[in-house]
């Protein structure tokens, strides 16, 4: 019997915090484009982003602001109903099987090849030292889903950027209320956006709900944390 045989793309990743290269294995490659995939649960890419102190990606949710804007994008693209981009945003109003139904829609959508293959989104800028806004505009993968990977395209420009832009949002991502409801110890599955001004979760089935606190002083947000903890903690399919 003839062995199987298998070939993976890989490319090395140098500079940024990095002390030597980061290389990523598993890298798609559409109509010429090169995608990596990037995840702070990817040791790499936390080295390439804060090098030896990778501590600092608990206070960002920059990644997560970009794929929003990929997902609205994929969104967008399916030119499905308007209703469609309310059930991620977990909107109280519509009913589960509702939800299930229009999801299905538009995976069926994506199952006949609707999608584009990649799409064009413009990144929102951060305050550079010399207090210029900048922004940038790369490929993505598209997806559906909020809480899946960011994929972008595998260049120099691109990965330097999101890089600093994580870097540089770190002081404007918790307020001192937050700070002091989380106390250091972030909650896994569980992070705070401000653009929203509540705690985002995302249970072990990846189903993410936001909690919002009723109030502004410390107690308040200590509640919603506690609520965003629980879901994370939790199974959709035993609620």
């Amino acid at each position: 019997m003839m062995a199987q045989v298998a070939i993976k793309r890989s490319i090395a990743i140098c500079g940024g915090s990095l002390s030597r290269p980061w290389h990523v294995d598993d890298v798609s490659i559409i109509d010429g484009t090169e995608f990596v995939e990037l995840s702070f649960a990817d040791k790499g890419f936390l080295a390439f982003v804060f090098g030896k102190d990778t501590k600092g990606h608990r206070n960002s949710s920059y990644l997560q602001q970009l794929k929003d804007i990929r997902t609205d994008a994929t969104i967008k693209a399916t030119k499905a109903r308007p209703e469609v981009s309310d059930l991620f945003d977990d909107a109280p109003d519509i009913k589960v099987r509702e939800k299930k139904r229009l999801r299905a829609e538009v995976k069926a959508a994506d199952d006949r090849g609707e999608l584009p293959k990649f799409l064009v989104v413009e990144a929102p800028g951060v305050a550079n030292d010399a207090g210029v806004v900048m922004s940038i505009a790369f490929k993505v993968i598209p997806s559906l889903h909020r809480w899946s990977n960011l994929k972008v395209e595998a260049t120099p420009a691109t990965l330097a950027f999101i890089r600093d832009a994580v870097l540089k949002s770190q002081t404007a991502v918790d307020d001192a209320r937050v700070m002091r409801a989380i106390d250091g110890a972030p909650v896994k599955g569980v992070y705070w956006r401000s653009a929203r001004n509540c705690f985002m979760a995302t249970d072990t089935n990846g189903v993410t709900k936001q909690f919002r606190p009723e109030g502004d002083d410390e107690q308040s947000v200590a509640t919603a944390l506690s609520q965003a903890a629980a879901w994370a903690a939790s199974d959709c399919d035993v609620r």
